[in-house]
């Protein structure tokens, strides 16, 4: 099983369709051919549809690239012309599936259409970026119809892109064997593997006459948990879950309807339910509404990703705000990571914690997520409590956790959220650098009273 993302570099020949006068049949053409990947063209939601674009002399063409918004094209027909009147098709498309579509042609013009004729959702047609290239001459293709790993095409592939980020399983260590399909049959490759997962496999392509050169490259990261996320092990008279199979949960809607281009799955490792949001901008999560987490301390979840580098959480009530786990604790890749969100966050914020009733998770690339719940801790009654009088400092701490306090320190001991025993010092200052981001629990004994509190390791 694995994960494709795809980072767009354009490094080959001259887009072009780009910045040319485009016109459609409705909608802001112009937005299709300006190289911004944020704005698109939207057509009215209606059959047919199309748009054109005016290159502003005659090329002979060899590829059209149609970089579809969600809203896509299934059935259309490239088409050329020398006058912008009458009209050549030059390739039909019967069933796209949206995403990129990379399609190699072969005619001649100054003008260039997609025509539609069915849409593949309710809406329009709507594309990102529509792009056109010259066809290579005779000798000096350099380009691939396929990439393939372990003997599955690369989805998505496209020659306007030459970095490709392709996940693996955690514990993979087998380097995937990757296969090139050159255009020119005379043409060749030259591929070096990657020494080690993570690692990246490059492909170079050089054409029949030697003179024209590409180079793909392949990056395999460990975007896949090998196992499911660890098992919780708070007691559930303590919890409120809203999506574990561990505990009874609250989730009335995995996936609400929210306009997000997420692609949401619920996928299943070693037989546990987990959260998929892939090409993440923004994914929601209803429960039970309202829910009372005001006698809560945190909220509680398991997360996997090997290509992340934002996420925040949200917990909505009468309102939102995130708790950005990026800059609060920076994103650890390739493992399933634990953190605890205290709910005096949200609370701060004015968020109402008697009326919780969704979380809405935003970022990008690929997360795996687990074990969603609200949680509190148990107190110990100690005896002499109020005559044992200590502090910790700095909390959060990074590398060093300093007691203070005037008696002698007879025991230190940290324990993590499991209970484990993880740090044991008679010192007042512990080296705390080695330990992974997240809440700890640091037991005190002086003048044999024991006390517990909680720091947060940054």
């Amino acid at each position: 099983m694995a994960v494709l993302c795809i980072a767009i570099t354009n490094a080959f020949s001259q887009n072009l369709a780009l910045n040319k006068t485009a016109t459609a049949s409705t909608g802001d053409a112009a937005l299709a051919v300006d190289e911004n990947t944020g704005s698109r063209w939207e057509s009215a939601h209606e059959d047919p549809q199309w748009i054109a674009i005016d290159l502003e002399q005659s090329y002979n063409i060899g590829q059209v690239v149609l970089n579809w918004e969600g809203a896509y094209g299934k059935v259309y027909e490239i088409q050329v012309s020398e006058n912008g009147t009458d009209w050549t098709t030059i390739h039909s498309e019967t069933n796209s599936d949206g995403g990129i579509d990379d399609i190699l042609v072969t005619g001649t013009g100054r003008y260039v259409r997609m025509y539609g004729t069915e849409r593949g959702t309710p809406w329009g047609y709507s594309l990102w970026e529509m792009e056109i290239y010259e066809a290579a001459a005779e000798g000096k293709d350099a380009s691939l119809t396929s990439l393939s790993v372990d003997g599955i095409n690369l989805e998505g592939f496209s020659n306007t892109m030459d970095t490709y980020i392709y996940a693996v399983a955690d514990g993979t260590i087998v380097i995937p064997t990757v296969v090139a399909t050159t255009t020119d049959i005379n043409a060749s490759t030259q591929i070096t593997d990657a020494a080690s997962i993570p690692g990246t496999t490059t492909v170079l392509v050089t054409s029949q006459d030697e003179t024209v050169t590409k180079t793909f490259y392949i990056e395999f990261i460990i975007g896949i948990p090998g196992a499911a996320a660890p098992t919780p092990t708070h007691d559930e008279t303590n919890v409120i879950s809203v999506y574990s199979d561990f505990y009874t949960s609250i989730a009335t809607n995995l996936n609400p309807g929210w306009g997000q281009s997420t692609v949401f799955e619920e996928v299943q490792f070693d037989g546990n339910n987990t959260l998929k949001y892939g090409n993440l901008d923004y994914q929601g999560m209803e429960y039970t509404n309202p829910t009372d987490v005001s006698d809560m301390e945190y909220i509680h979840l398991d997360y996997f990703t090997g290509d992340a580098t934002s996420f925040e959480f949200y917990l909505i009530a009468d309102g939102e705000n995130a708790y950005n786990i990026n800059s609060e604790l920076g994103i650890t890749t390739g493992e399933w990571v634990g953190i605890d969100i205290p709910l005096s966050h949200y609370a701060d914020a004015g968020r109402d914690l008697t009326a919780a009733f969704q979380f809405k998770t935003t970022g990008n690339g690929t997360i795996y997520m687990d074990n969603l719940y609200f949680w509190k801790s148990v107190p110990t009654a100690i005896n002499n409590m109020d005559e044992l009088n200590f502090s910790i400092s700095p909390n959060p701490a990074s590398n060093y956790l300093n007691i203070n306090a005037s008696e002698h320190i007879e025991m230190v001991e940290i324990f993590d959220l499991t209970g484990k025993s993880v740090l044991k010092e008679t010192s007042k200052k512990l080296d705390v650098s080695s330990l992974t981001q997240g809440v700890y629990l640091v037991k005190v004994q002086i003048e044999g009273i024991i006390k517990t509190t909680k720091f947060i390791k940054k």
